[in-house]
Parts: structure tokens; sequence; C-alpha cells
């Protein structure tokens, strides 16, 4: 069966004069495209050799970095040793999905003065039941101040309203460092492997594998 991009290669190019007829040259590129995925295979355990694969095999056609995170669960449980940094493997704790747009804010001011109010009544609060005797109460109170303590520390920075960055931007920073961590990886033992990925891959808010390049 031939391959999807040697009909779109074919198309845009003329045929390789070495070639005698197009059947030929349709043999020599599938040929050509078998032994490219297998000088990948022993990446396959990266996660950006899954994104790599996944616009390989849908050539010519934009794809939203949203659509590609999706290829890519946040909370990994194997870890990846191409592709793998502190950052990424950490789980989010409160969702910061905003959608397409600039860096975006959590909280406001009012909300940080209520919480600023709430730890302070609780802490009060946990102080007289423990003067009191009453630890059961003041314990259960005490998880209650530290979970909203918490809370607090994350999504402010210095008492101001702490800014994250946009899902669109957050994938795109993830994705992107997960491919240019494996190209380098592929660079060190098959330089000629990585010069073809980089020429065909498009990488941005919409991805692409490009066949004619």
């Amino acid at each position: 069966m031939v391959h999807q991009q040697c009909n779109s290669s074919v198309s845009q190019r003329k045929i390789i004069p070495e070639y005698e007829n197009i059947e030929d040259y349709l043999d020599a590129q599938e040929a050509f495209f078998k032994e490219i995925r297998e000088r990948l295979r022993p990446y396959s355990r990266s996660r950006g050799y899954k994104i790599i694969i996944y616009l390989w095999d849908n050539p010519d056609h934009e794809i939203s970095i949203e659509e590609l995170g999706m290829l890519i669960p946040h909370n990994h449980s194997q870890k990846d040793s191409y592709t793998s940094t502190q950052d990424d493997s950490k789980e989010q704790k409160y969702s910061t999905y905003q959608g397409v747009g600039g860096w975006v804010k959590m909280v406001d001011y009012k909300y940080i003065r209520d919480l600023k109010r709430e730890q302070r009544r609780l802490r009060e609060k946990v102080k007289l039941l423990r003067q009191s005797g009453e630890e059961e109460k003041a314990n259960k109170l005490q998880e209650e101040y530290d979970f909203i303590r918490k809370f607090y520390t994350e999504v402010t920075l210095n008492g101001k309203p702490r800014y994250f960055m946009n899902y669109t931007k957050r994938e795109y920073q993830r994705l992107s460092q997960m491919i240019n961590r494996l190209l380098a990886k592929i660079n060190k033992n098959d330089p000629i492997l990585s010069a073809y990925l980089k020429k065909h891959l498009k990488i941005g808010f919409k991805c692409m594998w490009k066949t004619d390049v």
C-alpha cells in the first residue's frame, strides 16, 4: 500500500530521472519511509516520538497544539528517559485552563483579602479550641486552615495575584520541549535522521508534517 506522503510528493515534484516509471519511484519512496520509521523505533518510548508519528500519519494537515496535547497526559505514571522534565511531570493541583489569550490570573484582590480574612479567623479559632482542650475540633480546623494557606501561596506572589500562562501557551511550551529534547537525542546518534525530521516538522500553535519541502 502506497504511503499517503508518496502521492503528495509525486503530485508536487518531477519524477527523479533514474527511475524508469512512477511505480518504481513510489516503491523507492515507500522503502525510504519504512527505513526512516525503523530508525525512529529505538525512541518509541519517548513522548516526543508519539507527537512526531501522529503528525507524520496526518501529513499536510494543520493540527492544533491542544489536540496534540491530548496524546500526552499531564500526569505521567512512567518516566520518559528521553524527554521527561521535572516541570512536566508535576501534577497540576489547581486548574489554570483559561483558553486562548494572554497571561491570566486565577484570583483577584478581593478574593485574596477574603482568603487572608479566613486564615485569620481559622487561626484564632484553632488557638481558642486548643486552649480549651478540644483537640479533635482544633485538628479538624487546622486541616482546613492548612489547605487554605497552601492554596493562597499557590495563587499569589508577594501578596498579589499570581499570573499563569494560558493553556495554549503552556501546551506549546510543554510539547515543543518534548520534541526538541528528542531531536537533540537523535542528533547525537543519527544527525541525518534528525535533519530530515527538522526539515519536515512545523511546530507552533498549529503543527504539521510537511511533505512538500
